[in-house]
């Protein structure tokens, strides 16, 4: 013959089941969070020395840095530039900001037709 159902019993199991899983998931995403930061945080130094080397070998061409897209319609272009061509030149990181601003200012204009 079964036990009789105790529905004290079986709450405070389930409870303890909730709570278990609770913090299993609670672990998991915590580690799923440090995993990310820290793939972040390698990513952004990799670029970080992608940059800065790309700062050191500039030959002082001309004014500065542009990025743009190409005038023949094959993508973007970073470049030392000697000429401004409407675009401010700057450093590296200017001209990807500067290329970025414009860029979204484009989209902005274009989602407004």
């Amino acid at each position: 013959m079964s036990e009789p159902f105790d529905v004290e019993r079986e709450a405070d199991l389930a409870s303890g089941l909730w709570d278990v899983s609770k913090r299993s998931v609670q672990a998991l995403l915590t580690r799923c969070h440090d995993a990310a930061v820290e793939e972040t945080e390698q990513i952004c130094g990799a670029d970080k020395k992608r940059l800065n080397w790309l700062e050191s070998v500039e030959t002082g061409y001309g004014e500065g840095w542009v990025c743009r897209i190409s005038t023949t319609g094959r993508g973007w272009r970073l470049h030392e530039t000697g000429r401004h061509d409407g675009i401010e030149p700057s450093d590296v990181r200017g001209a990807v900001d500067n290329a970025r601003c414009e860029y979204e200012r484009r989209r902005a204009r274009e989602e407004e037709w």
